[in-house]
Parts: structure tokens; C-alpha cells; sequence
């Protein structure tokens, strides 16, 4: 289910971008970063999309998974969800200290 929901997003996005073609896929966080065989269900189902993925590099977790005839750059992102919150604090922190608790 998770790689259906995810190429349907892909895919509605670049109909309602008026057929533009897709540039880059990229995978990131938890599954995204983790789960070659959901990259390889993704990407087989977004071929026509122009997306083509390298097996070898799939299964390795590389930064770059497409393969050379690929239109569409597939990328495997890392996350960092815990500085992301952090900055977002530091962001609300100094809000809070300029502006009171009111916001």
C-alpha cells in the first residue's frame, strides 16, 4: 500500500503539473532510506515516468539509484528528523522571546 500511495502522489503531481516531466524521485527517512524492495516496487511503477533504477545500487542504499538510461534522477536522501526539530524550536524559541507567549 505504501508504494502505490506514493506513486499515486508522484504521479497526480505531474498531471496536475501539466504533464511537465518528472526530474527527481528521492527517497528519504525511515522507509525511503531503508527499504530497497520499496524503492524497486516504486520505481518499476513509475517507469513510465521515466524512472529506471539500478539494482545493484537499489540494494546498496547509494546516494544515486538510477541507472544510466534513466530521464528522472533517483535519489536516497538521509533525514535528520531530530536537527530538523531542533531548528524548528530554536526558530519558536526566539519567537516566544521576542514576542511573549501571545505569538
Amino acid at each position: 500500500m505504501t508504494s502505490f500511495r506514493a506513486l499515486e502522489y508522484s504521479a497526480w503531481t505531474t498531471v496536475a503539473d501539466g504533464l511537465r516531466p518528472l526530474d527527481t524521485l528521492v527517497f528519504t527517512a525511515g522507509i525511503g532510506e531503508n527499504a530497497p524492495l520499496v524503492r524497486e516496487r516504486i520505481g518499476a511503477a513509475a517507469a513510465w515516468l521515466g524512472v529506471g533504477l539500478d539494482e545493484k545500487r537499489n540494494r546498496r542504499g547509494e546516494d544515486v539509484v538510477s541507472n544510466p538510461n534513466s530521464s528522472v534522477d533517483v535519489l536516497v536522501v538521509p533525514a535528520d528528523e531530530e536537527r530538523a526539530v531542533a531548528a524548528e524550536m530554536s526558530i519558536l524559541r526566539s519567537l516566544w522571546n521576542q514576542d511573549g507567549p501571545g505569538l
